[in-house]
C-alpha cells in the first residue's frame, strides 16, 4: 500500500480523520454536502442498511474492498460481487477475499456497452479520460445490462464508477431492470459541464421506483426500493 493509499484507506476508515477533513472543506468551500458528509462522519449511513439473511451485494467500483469487507462483518451470510478494473487495486481485493468463497473480485469496469476505454489512475481519485485518449491505462469493461441479466434480485448496488453511473442507470432504467435491486447506493461524480442536469434528470426517473432516503451532492446518495 503506497502513501496515497494509506491516506485513502485512513479518511475511509477514521471518524476522526473524516472530520477534521470537514473542517478543512467548511474552511476552504463553506457548508457544503461534501464538508457535512464529512464533519459529521455521514460515512457511517453507507454502513447502515438493513439487508435480508441472504442475497447478493454488487460492489461496482470496490477499491481496495472496505466496504464489502464491512457489510461482511455484520453479514456474512450474503454474497457479493466486486468490480475493480485497475490491476493495483484488483490484487488487493483478490488477497484479501481469497479465502471467501461468497465473494467474487471480477477485475472489470462496469459500463452500459461493455467497452474498452482509457482512464486516468489517481487512488479513489481515478476517472475516465475524456480528452486525450493515448495517455491512461487501457480498462476492460462488462456490461451493466449483462450483469442484471444473469441475476434476479439485488439486495444492494453500491455503485462508486467515476462518472460512468449516468450511462449505467440510464442503461438500466431504459430495460426496466433497475427495479430489480432493492437498495441503490450511489456516488454521482460532478465531471462534465453537464453532470448536474443528467444527475436530476436521473434522480426523476429513479423516483419513479424509487424513494430517496438520504442525498449528500457528489457524495453519496441511497435510494429504497418502494414498497420495501
Amino acid at each position: 500500500m503506497n502513501l496515497k493509499q494509506a491516506k485513502d484507506r485512513i479518511l475511509e476508515t477514521s471518524s476522526i480523520a473524516r472530520r477534521i477533513y470537514g473542517v478543512k472543506l467548511t474552511l476552504r468551500n463553506g457548508p457544503t454536502d461534501a464538508s457535512r458528509w464529512f464533519l459529521f462522519n455521514r460515512e457511517k449511513l453507507k454502513y447502515s442498511i438493513k439487508f435480508n439473511h441472504t442475497g447478493l451485494v454488487l460492489d461496482m467500483g470496490s477499491y481496495l474492498g472496505e466496504y464489502t469487507e464491512v457489510i461482511l462483518k455484520n453479514n456474512p451470510q450474503l454474497t457479493f460481487w466486486l468490480y475493480e478494473p485497475i490491476s493495483e487495486f484488483f490484487s488487493v481485493c483478490a488477497n484479501k477475499f481469497h479465502n471467501k468463497e461468497n465473494i467474487v473480485v471480477h477485475q472489470k469496469a462496469v459500463s452500459a456497452d461493455g467497452r474498452k476505454f482509457k482512464m486516468q489512475i489517481d487512488g479513489l481519485r481515478s476517472r475516465q479520460k475524456s480528452v486525450n485518449f493515448s495517455e491512461g491505462v487501457t480498462i476492460d469493461s462488462i456490461s451493466i445490462q449483462e450483469i442484471f441479466d444473469s441475476i434476479s434480485e439485488i439486495q444492494l448496488v453500491k455503485m462508486n464508477i467515476e462518472g460512468m453511473e449516468y450511462e449505467c442507470l440510464e442503461q438500466l432504467i431504459r430495460t426496466n431492470s433497475l427495479i430489480k435491486a432493492k437498495y441503490l447506493l450511489i456516488q454521482f461524480h460532478n465531471f462534465e459541464k453537464d453532470s448536474e442536469n443528467m444527475r436530476d434528470l436521473l434522480q426523476k426517473k429513479m423516483a419513479k421506483d424509487f424513494e430517496n432516503i438520504y442525498s449528500y451532492e457528489w457524495m453519496w446518495e441511497l435510494w429504497m426500493r418502494k414498497g420495501e
